[in-house]
């Protein structure tokens, strides 16, 4: 899971989707620098307590940490949490540019909770009325990922929609770090 500071919207999909996706896959995230956050920067507490919220335990790293070539080699597929990251990514890693695709379908973009975080609901949000700033937009974007996104990740990698299973494997092989010592695994 791709995301811009990898502080929010990607470990809470990375998160989410461990927990509801079973099968031969694992999930991590990364940030894109396309703005501040820096690297090494905290995973939003309103983002941790939005997946335990959801009765989910949070796996997400302490630390932001923002793609390198190994992780995208490493990976077989990326979800790019908005559109805009999505085209960093193919750009800054051409040679990788069919691992990338949206985290949805249903939108361009997963509403980002530092922006939403000012407005009342997700209609708000589109037409633009503001709220005062409120940790319940994190609750808002995470509970959308639990009951829209990650189930219909879900259908889409088990029909085999993004890649095929290599030969031999049952379920495709997705690479991680682990999120406590930040060690590559592979399965």
């Amino acid at each position: 899971m791709m995301c811009a500071g990898n502080t929010c919207r990607s470990p809470m999909a990375a998160a989410i989707a461990r927990a509801m996706i079973k099968g031969n896959y694992e999930f991590d995230s990364v940030g894109f620098p396309t703005r501040p956050p820096t690297p090494s920067s905290p995973v939003e507490e309103n983002a941790k307590n939005a997946i335990k919220a959801l009765g989910f335990e949070d796996t997400t790293r302490e630390k932001s940490r923002f793609a390198e070539p190994k992780d995208i080699e490493g990976a077989d597929i990326i979800f790019c949490m908005d559109d805009m990251v999505l085209r960093f990514a193919k750009n800054m890693f051409p040679k990788y540019k069919d691992k990338f695709f949206l985290y949805t379908e249903e939108m361009v973009r997963v509403p980002d909770p530092l922006d939403l975080q000012h407005f009342e609901t997700i209609e708000g949000y589109e037409k633009g009325s503001v709220k005062e700033k409120s940790p319940e937009a994190y609750s808002m974007v995470a509970q959308m990922m639990a009951e829209k996104f990650t189930p219909q990740l879900e259908k889409n990698l088990k029909s085999g929609k993004y890649f095929k299973p290599k030969e031999g494997v049952a379920s495709a092989e997705v690479t991680k770090v682990d999120t406590a010592s930040d060690e590559k695994v592979i399965n």
